[in-house]
């Protein structure tokens, strides 16, 4: 407390440091008091200190009859804390306001620096909001609506608000652009053992209220002009470390016994109609260089435990759904087969060949020769580049083996008419040839669907594997 008998000379040193004081000024024109008074003369430059008034306010000059002016008009952080009136706290920018709170974490006390509440009525408190967890916050923003059904007629309202106007056409900024955020968030982690977010959303309801909606994170994306490009949503890897478990998204094991209806949606309606993309992947590589698709994989367990897997990816113009069994779908030539993904035990395997099982190794197989009456499908995918998927050991070779596929197999002896019933060939291992009469048993592997005169060419084939 500063005592009244020091008052004067405090109020000097003030007068001098502000160059408020008036050279005509005699010490008996600075009073002091709890209350201004009622007249005042501004021709003898009186200056009053309010004692009730907070320091940095509590100056008053006459600047005119019976007028007294506070010498400072910005108000204090109390003035914006407890306001009687509107107003405004301007801080300096080399001058920020800087709380400094040791802060409990212990996890039977709750701790917050600097908390904002704007109440409509009834108890509106964060302890029993958090409740069974103890938070410690540097600041809190809790609004509470009235209770009841009236007395709300704004859009939303909201705990905390930031917001940024974009109105700068330079590219000086430090990414050679201007940009802005209007609430950023950001996570370090500086020690071992952490566990950090650069932000969380959390939403509750109650189970004894009904016909809530409840979001935790809404993307409102407003685009006005057709030039304009962005994201709703991006994740941006920055860190040079290769992680081996780190993936963009990731929908957890729920921790109670609800659980989400479906891992995501496309709402009728919600893709542009010229480009129908719910899910838009990219290729394995980056770059403008034509390469494999990245792979939608999905893996399950059977009732044992076992794992088995189903691997989708895009081979140059050939969809490809690898699993057991696959599925194999080729815009461009037609094909749409169904069968298995096994392994190549040879060199000499190339697409659209017929092939048989490896007798000499598990899960593999092996042209099918000329001797053969029974073969067990057709290869059916090859890649952009020319490499052949189904390449000398190649674990992920998919095999058409299920009859009412429509496959395409090589063309050995004579020619082909639709029609035809189609059989091993006889003079070339892995190929086909066609004949009008009913084949032997065991020798028919389907029916010919396109014409083919020449050797070496494909033939469109319904299977129906004997």
């Amino acid at each position: 407390m500063v005592r009244i008998g020091k008052l004067s000379a405090i109020i000097s040193a003030i007068l001098l440091l502000s160059g408020i004081a008036r050279a005509q000024g005699t010490a008996s024109n600075v009073r002091h008091g709890a209350a201004l008074p009622a007249t005042c003369n501004a021709s003898t430059g009186q200056v009053f200190f309010l004692t009730t008034a907070s320091p940095a306010i509590g100056l008053y000059s006459c600047t005119a009859t019976n007028t007294w002016t506070t010498a400072s008009s910005t108000p204090t952080l109390n003035q914006v804390l407890s306001p009687t009136s509107s107003a405004t706290f301007n801080v300096g920018a080399t001058a920020p306001v800087t709380f400094t709170d040791p802060g409990s974490f212990s996890s039977a006390a709750q701790n917050t620096d600097l908390q904002s509440t704007v109440t409509g009525g009834g108890t509106c408190n964060t302890t029993s909001l958090t409740t069974p967890y103890f938070f410690t916050s540097a600041m809190v923003a809790l609004t509470c609506d009235p209770v009841g059904s009236a007395g709300v007629t704004d859009a939303y309202s909201n705990g905390i608000w930031g917001a940024y106007v974009g109105r700068n056409t330079g590219t000086g900024g430090q990414f050679g652009w201007v940009g802005g955020v209007g609430l950023y968030g950001s996570g370090f982690a500086y020690a071992n053992n952490e566990h950090v977010w650069g932000g969380n959303l959390s939403v509750t309801d109650q189970a004894s209220q009904t016909g809530n909606v409840i979001i935790a994170n809404e993307l409102d994306t407003s685009v006005s002009n057709t030039a304009t490009t962005g994201y709703a949503a991006l994740a941006s890897m920055r860190g040079n470390a290769q992680s081996t478990n780190f993936p963009a998204y990731y929908v957890q094991a729920p921790a109670g016994s609800g659980s989400y209806t479906v891992g995501f949606q496309c709402a009728d309606g919600s893709i542009l109609t010229a480009a129908v993309d719910c899910i838009d992947i990219g290729q394995a590589t980056a770059g403008a260089v034509q390469t494999n698709s990245l792979a939608l994989y999905i893996r399950s367990r059977d009732n044992g435990g076992a794992v088995t897997s189903f691997l989708q990816q895009q081979k140059g113009d050939v969809l490809m759904d690898v699993g057991v069994p696959f599925a194999l779908y080729n815009p461009s030539t037609g094909v749409e087969s169904y069968g298995i993904a096994l392994t190549s035990a040879s060199a000499s395997i190339v697409t659209n060949m017929l092939v048989k099982v490896n007798t000499g190794a598990a899960d593999s197989v092996i042209p099918c020769t000329t001797a053969d009456t029974l073969c067990l499908g057709f290869v059916q995918s090859q890649e952009a580049s020319g490499q052949y998927l189904c390449n000398n050991t190649s674990t992920d070779c998919p095999v058409a083996t299920i009859p009412g596929s429509k496959v395409k197999g090589i063309l050995g002896t004579g020619t082909c008419a639709i029609g035809n019933n189609v059989i091993a060939d006889t003079t070339t291992n892995g190929r086909i040839k066609c004949q009008a009469g009913i084949p032997a048993q065991g020798a028919w592997v389907g029916i010919a669907i396109s014409a083919q005169a020449s050797v070496g060419s494909t033939v469109d084939i319904i299977l129906k594997m004997q």
